[in-house]
């Protein structure tokens, strides 16, 4: 037990020392690290303490620099003093010994300078009196040049004039020869209206009754009087009826030729201007019913009815007697033909609508 004791303090203590001894060596470390710092530390301070030397050396000669400039600077103004104030008393002393000017002088010199002002003006006063009225040189040679411009001028002014008369006696000879002339051939037109033939106007005729030979200017007058005299003859003895009997079978008339009411319609006797109104107005209404899907003959009746009323059956009547009547004529009996059935309305239907076009687009109206 005793052995186990001592054997256990004895590692104690062997393991204490060891501690101690690392203790003691760690110590040591540290001190040997801190003797170092201080090493270098002192170092530094020995360096910090010869630069502040040599920086308090420099400062202490530029501070006597600076103060031997002073003093040569010092030294310098007071020359510049000294030497100022030398000028100014020199400059006072020449200014003390001007002289001043004798009264008397002044005074004969102020009474000679009046005389000479009095002598000056009258001069003056003569000069002004003798040439007042004188041009200046530079103002006469320009009015001498404005006068040859002026000159010059006129000259071209005055031929020009005469050159213009010479034209107009000209043209006013050949005004009044024409002019003459003019009454000759005025007073023979007057001659010749009051003795020569008239002639009739054919192309007024021929917008009339749109007859071939009446716009034709190949054919002579002659033929063409001859003609019209002979289709007056012949609507002389063409004798007209005047009422038309309403047929009783009606399958085959067109609409607006048929009606169960009345047997007897009259003869309205129409002329190739109202063949032609009833025409453009048809079509006129016609054509502004594009969407219109009734049979022609039907459209004609209901067109007829709301413009004639009770006289729609006379018209329709009256326009077959036309076509019949004027069966020459092309346009009358082709639109007669149409609005019968017995010609297809598509075509000149188309026709109509094309020429419409082409009119409106040249800026001229269709109706």
């Amino acid at each position: 037990m005793l052995k186990s004791t001592l054997a256990r303090l004895a590692d104690e203590r062997d393991q204490d020392l060891i501690k101690n001894f690392e203790e003691l060596t760690q110590i040591k470390k540290e001190n040997e690290r801190e003797k170092k710092e201080l090493v270098k530390e002192l170092k530094k301070s020995e360096l910090g303490r010869l630069d502040q030397e040599e920086i308090i050396k420099k400062l202490k000669e530029d501070m006597g620099n600076l103060y031997e400039q002073f003093l040569e600077e010092k030294a310098s103004r007071r020359l510049l003093i000294t030497d100022l104030n030398s000028r100014t008393q020199e400059e006072q002393r020449k200014e003390d010994k001007v002289e001043t000017k004798d009264p008397v002088h002044l005074e004969i010199a102020r009474d000679q300078a009046r005389k000479d002002l009095a002598v000056a003006r009258e001069e003056l006063a003569t000069i002004r009196a003798e040439y007042n009225d004188v041009v200046p040189r530079k103002l006469w040679e320009t009015a001498e040049n404005n006068l040859k411009d002026a000159k010059t001028e006129l000259a071209t002014f005055n031929k020009e004039n005469t050159e213009l008369k010479n034209n107009f006696a000209v043209l006013k000879s050949t005004y009044e020869k024409v002019e003459k002339e003019r009454n000759e051939v005025v007073a023979e037109r007057n001659h010749l209206k009051r003795t020569g033939t008239p002639r009739p106007d054919w192309e007024s005729i021929y917008e009339k009754t749109f007859d071939e030979k009446f716009g034709d200017p190949e054919i002579s007058s002659d033929k063409r009087a001859k003609y019209l005299l002979d289709e007056l003859i012949k609507s002389k003895d063409n004798t007209e009826k005047e009422y038309f009997t309403v047929p009783t079978e009606q399958t085959d008339l067109p609409a607006f030729l048929k009606s169960e009411e009345r047997t007897e319609v009259k003869n309205l006797k129409l002329t190739i201007d109202d063949c032609n109104q009833i025409k453009e107005e048809i079509w006129k209404e016609r054509l502004s019913h594009k969407d219109e899907t009734d049979e022609i003959d039907v459209f004609v009746k209901n067109f007829l009815s709301n413009k004639y009323n009770f006289y729609a059956l006379d018209f329709g009547y009256s326009l077959r007697a036309a076509a019949e009547k004027f069966a020459d004529l092309q346009h009358i009996v082709e639109f007669y033909q149409i609005v019968s059935g017995q010609k297809p309305e598509q075509g000149f239907k188309r026709t109509v609508e094309q020429t419409s076009e082409l009119l409106s687009g040249t800026g001229y109206s269709t109706d």
